[in-house]
């Protein structure tokens, strides 16, 4: 996968009702909404959206983490990514 950025400058924090999935830095994230797949990079503008069934696609500075998403929020302020997932 191409990178956009040369250093992770995204921070994701990704949480479930029973433990923290992931919590760092990122080069980007992929899920999917309603409308359809959502890609977030550094700069994203700001977002609340409801996510729908989906694998979640966290591009970090060591690894692609993968997860499957079945209810979910994703919030987006200044770079700062949170997931709210499974719920």
């Amino acid at each position: 996968m191409k990178r956009f950025t040369a250093t992770p400058d995204l921070k994701v924090r990704a949480l479930s009702t029973r433990n923290t999935v992931y919590d760092g830095p990122a080069y980007s994230l992929s899920a999917a909404n309603q409308v359809g797949p959502l890609d977030i990079l550094p700069g994203h503008a700001n977002l609340l959206s409801i996510l729908a069934d989906c694998t979640v696609r966290i591009d970090t500075d060591q690894e692609v983490k993968e997860f499957i998403v079945s209810k979910g929020l994703v919030k987006v302020v200044d770079n700062t990514v949170t997931l709210f997932i499974n719920l």
